[in-house]
């Protein structure tokens, strides 16, 4: 596989994962995605236009910051 498909794979964020999430150390809604990859395969790296952090969202997390579980 070619690298361009390979960096494409990696940040083509799917629909199920959030276009701007709230900051995990502001809460602003200023969000970008970075990754659909983060430390871990369970989360998406985003950064924070308004304090200019970088931070991570868990894949299965609603809005509201709880985390979806199958029941």
């Amino acid at each position: 596989m070619s690298r361009a498909k390979l960096k494409d794979l990696i940040e083509t964020k799917p629909p199920e994962v959030p276009d701007h999430p709230p900051c995990a150390f502001c809460g602003s809604e200023k969000t970008e995605f970075i990754a659909l990859f983060g430390q871990f395969l369970l989360v998406s790296q985003y950064y924070c236009h308004n304090c200019h952090s970088a931070f991570e969202w868990c894949k299965w997390q609603d809005e509201g910051g709880n985390v979806k579980r199958n029941a």
